[in-house]
């Protein structure tokens, strides 16, 4: 699966770099280099987040949520405790959401069943 191995150290952190300085560049950058390279940067976004994207204080409530044998009432909870999410995580949650069921309906060719 393209998660779970490694880019290359240099393309990661020169990734990163243009990420964090110049967009446009860093989405150039990115159809030039190795598909593990994008994953890990990715990965990297996340581990250096100030903050976690699901805040601590809600953790519980989403195991709790996930916990939920009802397929609906699952969804609901689920669902309220998103949109109690400060704006900027919810629409990084929903863009990572949209960008993993891309991965996911490519399964065949990525190997991320």
């Amino acid at each position: 699966g393209i998660y779970r191995i490694s880019g290359l150290v240099t393309e990661v952190r020169s990734l990163k770099q243009a990420f964090d300085s110049n967009v446009t560049e860093a989405q150039c950058l990115s159809e030039n280099v190795d598909v593990h390279a994008v994953a890990g940067c990715l990965k990297l976004y996340f581990r250096e987040m100030p903050q976690p994207l699901f805040p601590r204080s809600m953790y519980t409530k989403f195991v709790e949520g996930l916990g939920l044998a009802n397929f609906e009432a699952k969804k609901g909870c689920l669902l309220s405790l998103l949109y109690a999410l400060p704006d900027v995580n919810l629409m990084t949650a929903l863009h990572l959401f949209q960008h993993l069921k891309v991965v996911a309906s490519n399964s065949a060719e990525n190997k991320m069943h």
